[in-house]
């Protein structure tokens, strides 16, 4: 209660006495008086006058409490309002203290979230301090182990070096046991194909030479003109005629049921790879076939022996293929000399034995007769009989002087014929 409160209490019960003092006195006098009010009877009286004074007192006491406190006047003019107001803020404050009881619930929850987020504060502040500690020696171990990096990478660096300068020494060392490995290999070739070679040497100096290099053993002449298939019929056909001579002169069958055997030819390839074979039989007669259908007359084809062959094994042949063209018209001239016809018949027989080697199977092949081979292996163009020679013996000796004998072609002749010739005698001049 404040002081201004308690001063209109003293005030009021002051006053209050003082009317109930002053009411009294006036009710004994006008008792005692015996006055009348209104005609009343002086009881009455006294009684209405005593119960007017209460009701001054009670008007007299409102009206000081509301002249000298405020707070009574207003109680005065809105009591019942206070009143309900009163209530009203009782219930608000009722309603207050229930939402300051739970803010202060909250608050104190809060509170103590506020004293563990603390306690989680010093705990992480405790956590950071630690770390950093740890970190200071993480950034330490980490400036020692990146001085320790570099040099670790020198020397990976010159590990590096050291490993591309041994990676290339290995390498040559690679290449050079790669080239010893194939020099082994062809040493071991060479030595293979040596021993080879002298056990063919010795079996050459026991057995027979059946064919010598280079001889022809068989051959056809084939017209271009054909179709593929006949030109093939007439290579198989002349393979034929080589394989029978070569059985018959001693050779012997081999994996291909024949007695020869065509040289294996290289074919290098074509492309990118370039890789390179050895043809197969059907190829190089399909080589064959197809250089002749692109010709144009006719193609003398000859089976020839490729190196020496000798008996109890195959021959190993090739083609060689010549065009066949005139060479020698009918009458032509082949070639001429002087013989001396004063000279003995034996003399003269060799001298014309001589031209026609020397002079006239020369002629006959630089012209483009091909030779065949006779029984000691020398090249021929052409046979005389020994009744021809004769006779040109006795007419050369019936002239009794050097006369001019002339080799005639006494037919046509083609680069595959054997040349036929007539000796003709004539002036020497």
């Amino acid at each position: 209660m404040t002081w201004p409160n308690v001063l209109a209490l003293a005030v009021f019960v002051c006053v209050c006495g003082f009317i109930a003092y002053w009411g009294d006195i006036l009710g004994r006098r006008m008792g005692k008086r015996r006055l009348t009010i209104f005609g009343l009877r002086p009881r009455y009286t006294a009684i209405m006058t005593t119960t007017i004074t209460g009701m001054l007192i009670a008007l007299l006491t409102i009206t000081v409490m509301a002249t000298v406190s405020g707070e009574v006047k207003e109680l005065v003019l809105r009591g019942h309002q206070i009143l309900r107001e009163y209530q009203a803020a009782q219930a608000a404050y009722s309603a207050v203290t229930k939402e300051l009881r739970k803010q202060r619930e909250i608050a104190e929850k809060a509170q103590k979230e506020a004293e563990e987020a603390v306690r989680q504060r010093d705990s992480l502040a405790e956590e950071i301090a630690r770390l950093s500690k740890s970190l200071k020696k993480l950034d330490s171990d980490l400036q020692r182990n990146g001085a320790t990096l570099r040099r670790t990478e020198k020397q990976l660096a010159s590990s590096k070096r050291d490993i591309e300068k041994r990676s290339l020494e290995i390498a040559k060392l690679e290449k050079q046991r790669a080239d010893l490995k194939h020099d082994v290999v062809v040493l071991l070739k060479d030595m293979g194909e040596a021993a080879t070679k002298w056990q063919q040497y010795i079996g050459l100096r026991e057995r027979n030479i059946i064919f010598r290099s280079n001889e022809e053993i068989a051959r056809r002449v084939i017209r271009c003109a054909q179709s593929k298939l006949e030109i093939r019929g007439e290579v198989l056909a002349l393979l034929d005629d080589a394989d029978q001579r070569a059985r018959a002169e001693g050779a012997k069958p081999g994996d291909n049921d024949k007695a020869i055997k065509i040289r294996p030819k290289w074919w290098p390839g074509t492309g990118e790879s370039g890789t390179g074979r050895f043809l197969k039989d059907s190829e190089s007669i399909d080589a064959l076939v197809d250089q002749i259908a692109g010709g144009s007359g006719s193609i003398v084809a000859r089976v020839v022996s490729v190196g020496n062959s000798v008996e109890g094994e195959q021959a190993m042949i090739e083609f060689v293929p010549n065009y066949n063209r005139l060479v020698y018209s009918a009458g032509q001239e082949v070639a001429q000399t002087v013989i001396d016809g004063g000279a003995s018949q034996g003399q003269i027989l060799g001298q014309v034995i001589t031209f026609l080697r020397a002079e006239v199977r020369p002629a006959a092949i630089g012209m483009g007769v091909i030779p065949h081979r006779d029984e000691e292996q020398q090249a021929t163009v052409g046979q005389l009989s020994p009744d021809q020679l004769l006779a040109i013996v006795d007419r050369v000796k019936a002239a009794g002087r050097p006369v001019r004998v002339k080799a005639i072609a006494k037919k046509d002749t083609w680069s595959a014929d054997t040349l036929p010739l007539d000796l003709v005698v004539g002036d020497s001049q």
